[in-house]
């Protein structure tokens, strides 16, 4: 690969694209108190914390080798990630059972698991998009915004959520297409 460096444009467009990813990690770490609020005892938060994460490294393992057999590139999964974390999300929009709300969390990680920044699809299309030189310095940007988004992402959901949790879902579901779109039509393609 020749020696590839992003326009700063690109590289703020990559940070937008993780701080958005990073608000959606933050309120998606505010389930188990949701599952609290249905009910939910520390037995039903190990599990909505445990059983997505045993699902998303599951999932990792095939997106590698997904990878491996060129079954598509890296923007498109993510692309895709994006897509079913919103449409997956719908479900608790209308759950009110804590069980039901571990297993949509369980099956919406199946999708939430590729975008996020430790993602292999996520980690590899960083890697398609920049040169050994340069991909340090953008990967440390792409992360540092993920953290703030992270922090941001925390705020809204602890504040929402003592409005109405349906909205901290419906917010989510707006910021996985808006990151998705984005990804889409803004973002290039690897290279």
């Amino acid at each position: 690969m020749g020696d590839i460096y992003l326009p700063k444009q690109t590289t703020l467009k990559l940070w937008l694209l993780a701080l958005l990813t990073g608000i959606n990690v933050g309120i998606w770490y505010f389930l188990p108190y949701y599952i609290v609020d249905l009910g939910g005892n520390v037995i039903d938060v190990g599990l909505i914390s445990t059983l997505p994460s045993l699902v998303a490294a599951f999932i990792q393992l095939s997106v590698g080798e997904m990878f491996d057999k060129k079954l598509g590139t890296a923007k498109q999964f993510l692309e895709l990630g994006f897509l079913f974390t919103a449409i997956f999300t719908l479900p608790l929009l209308v759950v009110t059972n804590r069980y039901t709300v571990i297993i949509c969390a369980a099956i919406l990680e199946t999708f939430n698991s590729i975008t996020i920044i430790w993602g292999v699809a996520n980690s590899m299309y960083m890697v398609h998009l920049t040169s050994e030189r340069h991909r340090a310095r953008v990967m440390s940007v792409y992360s540092a915004s993920w953290f703030l988004g992270n922090i941001i992402g925390s705020y809204i959901a602890g504040f929402l959520a003592l409005a109405n949790w349906h909205l901290v879902f419906t917010i989510f579901i707006g910021i996985s297409l808006a990151a998705g779109g984005f990804l889409k039509y803004f973002l290039p393609a690897e290279a």
